[in-house]
């Protein structure tokens, strides 16, 4: 999380950033970009400042001492033609879990930081698509639309949303093989290989310590817990933001990415999948690849570049 200046004069002489120092932990880490982040810890790369799924600051002094973008959490603004959208981040247990109240009940906290924030706005002008070709907000909304229709239908969902892409782009869509290969190299640059290490089953990470195969699963209630995050993507605009092409592809080989990790992450665990993995794994993307993390451009151009040029070999 962002610690902005305010927050870190705020903070500087708080009890409980003195025992984080007294405990040999610098609280406020600055990055390569020259911003400060809260530091997390080592085990479970969880903020210092959390106890349980609790933060001790706002337990402390209250929810104002903490920085912006901790008061924000789990909250997303997109500022859209259509108005604002308030997304939600399934970094959050209680998003994950579907819990907490109802949006309503935030409107006096969500309107204060729209009215002193800056947040994204897309769609007033031409959006990049890739390269030269741009479309209009109309044209995103369209397929917006047909990608949420996608999830209507599990047995063609990834058929139907390449359609709906493909229909924008005139391109042709991935073959099988390419599909695979996409949905890898998300895989690939989450724990730092090849693709092919991944395609091959000879990946090594250690998040598997015997390392991952190809794995999936087809539990009804685990695929509508699926579609309940790709839908709520759409809802916040995910979509909508620099490298719009790779953001889309990104979102199609998203399931199968998410089988991966959760398959397997119940086969280091010794289990069958349940909903427990897939939180994990919905968690795990929402933090290192779709939200909370910065320098996903390469990605994104990486993706939409092997789409849009189908005479690319992987």
């Amino acid at each position: 999380m962002l610690a902005d200046e305010p927050a870190r004069r705020r903070l500087a002489e708080h009890p409980l950033v003195d025992r984080q120092r007294r405990a040999g932990v610098e609280p406020f880490v600055q990055g390569p970009d020259g911003l400060f982040r809260l530091a997390h810890t080592d085990q479970h790369q969880a903020c210092v400042f959390l106890e349980g799924n609790d933060c001790s600051l706002h337990a402390h002094s209250g929810e104002q001492v903490k920085p912006r973008a901790c008061r924000q959490f789990p909250f997303f603004f997109k500022v859209t033609p259509d108005g604002v959208f308030v997304g939600l981040s399934f970094r959050c247990t209680a998003v994950l879990a579907a819990h907490g109240r109802p949006l309503e009940a935030h409107r006096q906290q969500l309107q204060e930081l729209l009215d002193s924030g800056d947040y994204p706005r897309a769609g007033f002008e031409p959006m990049v698509l890739f390269g030269q070709q741009t479309i209009e907000w109309p044209a995103y909304q369209q397929l917006e639309q047909r990608l949420g229709h996608s999830l209507t239908d599990q047995g063609a969902r990834a058929e139907v949303a390449w359609a709906a892409l493909c229909e924008l782009t005139g391109r042709a869509s991935p073959d099988p093989y390419r599909q695979q290969w996409l949905a890898a190299a998300i895989v690939g640059w989450l724990e730092q290989c090849e693709p092919a290490a991944v395609l091959s089953g000879t990946m090594r990470s250690p998040r598997f310590a015997q390392g991952a195969r190809a794995a999936s699963f087809a539990d009804p209630e685990l695929e509508a817990r699926l579609s309940r995050f790709l839908g709520h993507l759409l809802f916040r605009k995910y979509l909508v933001g620099p490298e719009l092409l790779g953001r889309t592809v990104v979102w199609i080989v998203l399931p199968a990415v998410a089988r991966f990790y959760a398959a397997n992450r119940a086969a280091a665990l010794g289990q069958s999948v349940t909903g427990e993995h897939l939180d994990w794994c919905l968690s795990l993307l929402e933090g290192e690849l779709l939200a909370h993390v910065e320098d996903t451009a390469r990605l994104y151009q990486t993706l939409g570049e092997f789409y849009w040029q189908p005479e690319v070999s992987p």
